[in-house]
């Protein structure tokens, strides 16, 4: 659109204002004289294409045509870009959330406890089995408790010297370690820990480990051995009876005798 600054009942001026306030992608250039320059730069303020003396002259509205015309084609490929940008965001977010959802879900849904912690040792993952195991909620450990807390003591120490020796898996790894750890209520519980730490290139950035609760193996064992010490109990007393009736039949023919 071309308009003069200078019309009968509104200036050049509120035209564009209102132009642009209906549609701000049209492309507006103001007629202006020599005499006018300071409202020519104002209309460029307001985002006027371009602005030509008077007397027009056929090249420079040509010029100026032309320039409104790459401004406007200028504006339209951002603008699309912009979209595409936009929507390609919103695919990625929602697959990223999609991502996110599916993993945590595998987290919480581990049978075995999951704790992962930052480079500091404070918590930053704290599963549902953990919670079950140790009593403590997640809001109570999360970003808030170093892991050490969770350990019982002297074993938190014992952990760390095993993850950075060889013995376990390998340094900074450790496999089937099997340690105790802390309740809320201060009860000891025996568990079997996996464990790496975690690196971003070279940096270490955090540990990760894998926890199986041992009270039910530990209950399975001791039963085991109750049942294995009554069984033995059970065959020392047939024994005894079997060399009681031996001893019997032996000495009836004697006494007899």
């Amino acid at each position: 659109m071309i308009t003069d600054i200078r019309l009968p009942g509104i200036d050049g001026i509120e035209v564009l204002k209102r132009i642009k306030s209906e549609d701000s992608s049209r492309e507006v250039i103001v007629v202006t004289g020599f005499a006018e320059m300071g409202v020519a730069v104002r209309a460029l303020q307001l985002d006027a294409s371009d602005f030509i003396t008077k007397p027009i002259n056929d090249d420079a509205l040509f010029v100026a045509l032309e320039r409104a015309k790459k401004r406007f084609k200028s504006r339209q490929e951002l603008e699309d870009y912009a979209s595409l940008l936009e929507e390609k965001w919103l695919d990625t977010a929602e697959e990223l959330a999609r991502t996110f959802r599916f993993q945590n879900n595998l987290i919480e849904s581990s049978i075995d406890g999951i704790l992962g912690c930052n480079k500091g040792g404070v918590v930053v993952t704290y599963n549902k089995s953990l919670e079950r195991m140790l009593g403590y909620s997640k809001h109570e450990v999360v970003r808030t408790m170093p892991f050490s807390r969770l350990f019982a003591p002297g074993e938190a120490e014992r952990f760390s010297e095993a993850l950075a020796s060889e013995e376990y898996g390998g340094r900074n790894r450790l496999y089937l370690f099997e340690a105790n750890l802390l309740s809320k209520k201060h009860d000891k519980i025996p568990v079997q820990l996996s464990a790496t730490v975690l690196f971003e290139g070279v940096e270490e950035v955090g540990m990760v480990s894998f926890i199986s609760d041992l009270r039910e193996m530990r209950r399975l064992e001791q039963q085991f051995a109750d049942q294995a010490r009554l069984l033995h109990q059970d065959k020392m007393m047939s024994l005894g009876r079997l060399a009681a009736s031996v001893v019997h039949e032996i000495n009836n023919p004697l006494a007899e005798s």
